[in-house]
């Protein structure tokens, strides 16, 4: 350490000041070559419908209104709903269902309606 003719302090250059800023050096600084990044992990799409009207049949099974589907990209579910023309059927809008199918079968989403199961068994049918 030694005194400037001004009066402040010098340091020697393997001491840091203990009030000086740290600056963390910027990604151009750390990258050379920008085609060295690896590419960020991918979350496979995940799609969720449910179904607003009976009948349809898809990955072999006619689903009724209350029930979900749900299909993640990759897997073979996803692969056979997938249309050349069309692309992810699960995907269709009102309007593209309505031209595919004639009516609306399904929504985004899950089913927010009581289930089958919590039905009540009425009277006149458990005699």
């Amino acid at each position: 350490m030694s005194v400037s003719p001004e009066g402040s302090v010098k340091r020697g250059p393997g001491r840091p000041r203990k009030d000086a800023v740290v600056v963390p050096p910027s990604l151009d600084d750390v990258i050379q070559n920008p085609d060295d990044i690896p590419p960020a992990p991918v979350e496979p799409e995940t799609v969720l419908v449910h179904f607003v009207e009976d009948g349809l049949t898809l990955l072999g099974q006619v689903w009724y209104r209350g029930q979900e589907i749900e299909v993640t990209q990759g897997t073979d579910a996803w692969d056979l709903l997938v249309d050349p023309t069309s692309g992810m059927l699960l995907k269709l809008d009102e309007d593209e269902q309505i031209d595919r199918w004639g009516k609306r079968y399904f929504r985004n989403g899950p089913w927010r309606g009581k289930g089958y199961d919590t039905l009540e068994d009425p009277e006149h049918l458990s005699e």
